[in-house]
């Protein structure tokens, strides 16, 4: 059984692992905790980690944070020290074998995936998001709990979707967008900003 470090401590995470069977997990990596979190030891900070690279040389990372810049910030340091990325697919869920899960990517329980999806890298899919056929999105993207996007929906990287957000069929949507939970998107989205509502209306750029 490959061994697993988790980078940032997310109970729903060690959990998922736990029940899959497919990784030991090592341990946790987390820049405020130390000592054990739920019977794993903390081994250290981002900095620790790096410096002792060669004693957890052969360990898979998987980022588990859902911050879009953070878990970028943490995937170009730690492969550009030669760390690989495992991806943690819970076997609670539907994936289409067509589908193409990106490298690092999480995918948690009750998630369904259709068929020509494709992720780019280190994506986070929270609980029970449901995502149609055919969408293409870019790197970094978090699906909170219980999103939809329907066919054909395509992202560009650090697209962040809140909670029960819904985006119809065929929808376009830019590089750094934020949208608000329970959002209903009707229109393709530009890059840089800020949306929410029913339709979903731009609040603020970033």
């Amino acid at each position: 059984m490959k061994r697993l470090i988790l980078v940032g401590a997310d109970i729903e995470i060690i959990e998922q692992v736990e029940r899959a069977g497919r990784y030991s997990i090592a341990g946790i990596v987390d820049n405020i905790l130390t000592g054990t979190y739920h019977g794993y030891p903390v081994l250290g900070d981002d900095a620790f980690l790096v410096e002792h690279k060669a004693r957890y040389a052969g360990s898979l990372l998987s980022i588990t944070l859902d911050d879009v810049l953070v878990r970028e910030k943490l995937y170009r340091m730690y492969t550009g020290h030669g760390f690989r990325l495992a991806q943690l697919i819970s076997k609670a869920g539907t994936i289409s074998p067509l589908a193409q899960p990106g490298e690092g990517i999480i995918i948690q329980n009750g998630v369904n995936i259709g068929p020509g999806c494709r992720f780019g890298a280190c994506a986070k899919l929270n609980v029970n998001a449901n995502v149609m056929h055919d969408g293409h999105f870019g790197d970094f993207c978090t699906f909170a709990p219980d999103v939809v996007t329907l066919g054909y929906v395509e992202t560009g990287s650090h697209v962040f979707f809140g909670a029960n957000a819904t985006v119809l069929p065929r929808i376009r949507i830019g590089d750094h967008v934020i949208i608000g939970a329970g959002s209903v998107v009707t229109k393709d989205l530009e890059g840089g900003a800020v949306y929410a509502g029913n339709p979903a209306k731009k609040l603020k750029e970033l």
